[in-house]
């Protein structure tokens, strides 16, 4: 039913919390600013989520946002898993990633090139400017990703420079290769 009584309107102050209301109706309320992953951990906590697998990114408002982002006004949100293809690809991504990342601190001369995924979950990767990792290395790798992992250290998306694409892509595909 419409109100169109203007009575019931009043003046307010500005409220200090946002509400997001998730996919199951129900809201939960927070300090603005509180990330999206911070509402969906405690939804999780709460068991007010269907499943519980791992929370790798959420639909804010009908966009694909990371966890670490900013819910600044009463929003929808909705949780991305493991259980769903999108949150499987972003979590593959990040593990990419985290592996190029890991390459690039141990083997600063190393590059790596990520070509396709394979069928049983793996990625073709070829590497250039150092000859096959050896067990050790592959060993040295895992444990610096695993040491990655244990300080939390997050990925920011950071603003691309629209202003010149084409010299920051040129620049990019000549000093980083992953795909």
């Amino acid at each position: 039913m419409i109100n169109n009584n203007h009575e019931t309107i009043q003046i307010s102050s500005s409220r200090k919390t946002v509400q997001v209301r998730l996919n199951s109706g129900v809201f939960l309320e927070g300090a603005i600013n509180t990330t999206s992953g911070a509402f969906l951990q405690k939804a999780k906590d709460e068991n007010l989520l269907e499943n519980s697998y791992l929370l790798v990114a959420s639909i804010c408002n009908g966009k694909l946002r990371e966890l670490t982002y900013p819910i600044e006004y009463d929003s929808t949100l909705e949780p991305i898993t493991l259980a769903n293809s999108d949150g499987a690809r972003i979590y593959r991504r990040s593990l990419i990633l985290m592996l190029t990342t890991a390459i690039n601190e141990i083997f600063p001369k190393t590059k790596v090139n990520v070509s396709y995924a394979v069928p049983d979950g793996g990625f073709y990767c070829e590497v250039t400017n150092h000859s096959p990792f050896t067990k050790s290395e592959l060993n040295t790798l895992e444990a610096h990703m695993h040491n990655m992992v244990k300080q939390n250290i997050q990925s920011q998306s950071a603003p691309f420079p629209l202003a010149k694409p084409s010299h920051y892509l040129n620049h990019v595909m000549n000093t980083t290769k992953c795909a």
